[in-house]
């Protein structure tokens, strides 16, 4: 006798999914080798959850099971001179795979971004993540060559401190 996989609803993700994100962010960073442990349920309430959140979460649950997310925040591309919004994690538990649940959740995002007058989506993925191009090729993204910077930590303090110090 096989067991039934119950269906999965997307959603948008609750304060009381707090618990359940912050596990699969965790193991979203040890899948892609960064750093694990530095979101804390507290940031994540703060950000996610507020009156302007500085990030938003969907959900695919299923029955009560959260089995994957997406996250995204606001985005803007002068080039297409348009709102969109950029997906900073897009993860779904191996044992949750093959059943589209990422599709559904990119999918939905797409809605979403829609709904509120943007025009696109925007991610990034590693170079040797091989698993996520062929993914995201499916479906009819294509890849733009650059090199992403960022600056955390000291630099960016260094950097701030300069432009307030005149």
């Amino acid at each position: 006798m096989t067991t039934q996989v119950p269906p999965a609803r997307i959603r948008p993700a609750t304060p009381q999914d707090a618990g359940a994100i912050l596990e699969l962010l965790d193991d979203l960073n040890a899948h892609v080798g960064a750093e694990r442990g530095k979101m804390s349920r507290r940031t994540l309430i703060n950000d996610a959850f507020c009156d302007e959140p500085k990030v938003r979460f969907l959900v695919a649950d299923r029955d009560g099971t959260i089995a994957g997310y997406a996250a995204w925040c606001e985005a803007y591309e002068t080039e297409h001179a348009m709102p969109g919004l950029y997906m900073i994690d897009l993860f779904v538990s191996p044992e949750h795979r093959g059943a589209g649940l990422a599709r559904r959740l990119v999918a939905a995002l797409g809605a979403e971004a829609r709904r509120s007058g943007r025009g696109f989506l925007w991610w990034a993925a590693a170079p040797d993540n091989k698993e996520a191009a062929g993914f995201y090729k499916s479906l009819g993204g294509h890849s733009e060559p650059m090199i992403a910077h960022a600056l955390f930590g000291p630099p960016f303090d260094d950097l701030a401190d300069e432009a307030e110090s005149g």
